[in-house]
Parts: C-alpha cells; sequence; structure tokens
C-alpha cells in the first residue's frame, strides 16, 4: 500500500514540477562530474632564464626518449623535463651545427635527428653519439637562389629526408649525401 500512496503522490504533482524534479536531479548528478574537469596542471613560462638562448621558437619536434627538441633564431635545444642544452653553430667546427636559426626539425625513428636552417644547409645529429653530419646546400645548380634560401620542412626517414624550402620539394639521400629536386615551383609566387 505504501508503493501506491507514493505513486498517488507522484500522479498529483503537475507535470511541470515533475520535470522540474526531474531537471534538478540530474543536474545534481552532473555536478561532481563537471567537478573533474578542474584543472589541476600549470604552464611555466621557459624563457631567458631557463636557458632557452632565443625565444622565437621556429621548430619543435621528440625524439624516442621523450627529449623535446626546441629550434630557435639563437641554436638548438633539448629539454629533458628541467633544463635546457644548447647546440650553436661554431664556425671554426666543421662537424658542428651548420647554422644557429634552427628552422625545421624531424625525427627519423632510427636514432636520428634532422635539423634544417636558414641557410639551406640540413644537418643530422646522431642522438646515440651526438655526432653531427652535415649536408650541403640546395643542388640546384648555382644555389644562389633566394627562394631556397632557407629550409621550411623537414620529413625524415631511415633514408633520408624530403627538404621543403620556397624553391619546391627535395629529397635528401643520407648515405651519399646528394639532393634531387622531386617538385620544383617557380621562383616568384
Amino acid at each position: 500500500d505504501r508503493r501506491c500512496a507514493t505513486l498517488r503522490f507522484l500522479a498529483s504533482i503537475p507535470s511541470a514540477w515533475r520535470r522540474f524534479g526531474m531537471a534538478v536531479a540530474v543536474w545534481a548528478c552532473l555536478v561532481p562530474v563537471a567537478g573533474a574537469t578542474v584543472r589541476d596542471f600549470y604552464f611555466v613560462r621557459a624563457g631567458d632564464g631557463r636557458g632557452l638562448a632565443q625565444n622565437t621558437v621556429t621548430a619543435l619536434a621528440q625524439d624516442r626518449d621523450g627529449f623535446l627538441w626546441v629550434g630557435t633564431q639563437g641554436g638548438l635545444h633539448r629539454f629533458d623535463g628541467q633544463a635546457f642544452r644548447l647546440f650553436r653553430a661554431d664556425p671554426r667546427d666543421p662537424a658542428g651545427l651548420p647554422d644557429s636559426f634552427v628552422t625545421a626539425l624531424s625525427d627519423d625513428g632510427a636514432g636520428g635527428l634532422w635539423i634544417g636552417t636558414y641557410s639551406r644547409h640540413v644537418a643530422r645529429l646522431d642522438l646515440d653519439s651526438g655526432r653531427i653530419r652535415r649536408y650541403g646546400a640546395a643542388g640546384t645548380g648555382t644555389g644562389d637562389t633566394d627562394c631556397g634560401r632557407q629550409v621550411a620542412a623537414l620529413l625524415a626517414d631511415t633514408d633520408g629526408a624530403w627538404v621543403a624550402t620556397a624553391c619546391g620539394l627535395e629529397r635528401l639521400d643520407a648515405a651519399s649525401g646528394r639532393r634531387s629536386v622531386r617538385l620544383a615551383l617557380p621562383a616568384r609566387l
């Protein structure tokens, strides 16, 4: 008889109040879920005081070990979660970074980080040994065209890298170091 009394009571409530009661019940169920969206992370600026040589970030990549590589106009930085380690070009070191203005980065998945620079050079950093192999400027003949001045993008794989410039798309063979034009774009776009 108690159930029947409860049903008679619910039937006697106007439908507008029943809908309002249902809305309040649904809202009460969702409030704990909304609390789960509270932000429990905060951003900390990692600028000059934390080791970036220059604050204009031009490229980002993450290697197989989880290190974050940051390319800037002032060099290549490796971030280990605590601090940055800086790699800069040294004109006296032919085995070093060819240019400090890094424009593109790509991890090849085989222990190498490919680095594109503003001065048309591409380099591969062996992540195990720390050695850098330089690859020359674009093989467009004269090498003096402004449209190919900087490497705009890189896509690396185990055999080499695809190099994009304003002149077009090139394939760089890692073994021979040769760059072959695969797509030429007009000098004036």
